[in-house]
């Protein structure tokens, strides 16, 4: 008899759940499932979702950042300076560089300086965001074209927002690479035990970069639907997200837990990264 992977059961049981949960709203208050209603989730979620997706991927390896609004906030003061001063072209490329490099020191911090992941991203988080209050003195940064912000609130079809649509597409690419690739086979091993993804030969350092600067790539990506959403970029916009986010990623972590725990059981995985 084979058993199947816990993960199919908790997927299953979170679907439910979410449409479990949007019935019985619908039900006690019918214009919660309107036209305007759902649309207006649609703007409002991606942003968040974003984050939430830039965190995933470092607990799954046994870590955390605490920073990803820092650099959203920082990617949308790069790309709202560059689009002011008419590199609209260089903007968004300029923004996820950004993003990545923040990310990629907090890999540096945590693989070669042996700092934990949370005090890391903590420390980075306020170094990142004064550098953002550095930058722009404080005040928000306004006036931006107004086919920026055109953009990322259009409705696909009439009906979807752009920004759902990016999000989607960010989320399908990650599970894809978490879940097919080696980097992704990689991170659950270290995530499940770091000593034995050592010893079998895989490079904590080059793993930790990569998923820290991925944290990053996506936090950017955040910061440029921040910006077309509020049509300004502001140091200390969405200081809250942080909590909310880890709050919400824990359901998933929870999912990776069992995903990790299947893992485990598996002693010949390792020996197919050889």
């Amino acid at each position: 008899m084979v058993q199947r992977d816990q993960p199919q059961s908790v997927i299953t049981g979170l679907a439910a759940l979410t449409v479990m949960a949007f019935v019985g709203i619908g039900i006690a208050n019918p214009d919660f499932l309107s036209f305007a209603s759902l649309s207006s989730i649609g703007f409002q979620f991606p942003e968040f979702g974003l984050m939430a997706l830039a965190v995933l991927p470092t607990m799954i390896s046994g870590g955390i950042d605490l920073s990803i609004v820092s650099i959203a906030n920082l990617a949308s003061i790069v790309a709202a300076l560059m689009l002011k001063d008419g590199h609209g072209w260089a903007a968004m490329p300029a923004a996820i560089l950004a993003g990545t490099l923040c990310g990629v020191l907090n890999g540096v911090l945590i693989s070669y300086a042996r700092l934990p992941a949370i005090l890391a991203t903590l420390g980075t988080a306020q170094l990142i965001g004064g550098l953002g209050v550095v930058i722009t003195r404080g005040p928000a940064i306004t006036g931006l074209p107004e086919w920026y912000s055109s953009l990322l609130n259009l409705l696909v079809g009439g009906f979807v927002p752009f920004s759902l649509i990016a999000f989607a597409a960010v989320a399908v690419l990650l599970g894809l690479v978490l879940r097919f690739s080696s980097v992704g086979l990689q991170t659950r091993l270290l995530g499940a035990n770091p000593l034995a993804a050592r010893f079998s030969g895989l490079s904590e350092a080059r793993i930790l970069i990569a998923v820290y600067a991925a944290s990053g790539f996506i936090s950017a990506l955040a910061g440029l639907v921040v910006l077309g959403h509020a049509n300004s970029a502001y140091a200390d916009y969405g200081n809250l997200y942080v909590l909310l986010v880890v709050g919400s990623v824990k359901n998933l972590g929870h999912y990776a837990a069992s995903w990790i725990a299947c893992w485990r059981k598996r002693p010949s995985s390792t020996a197919a990264l050889t």
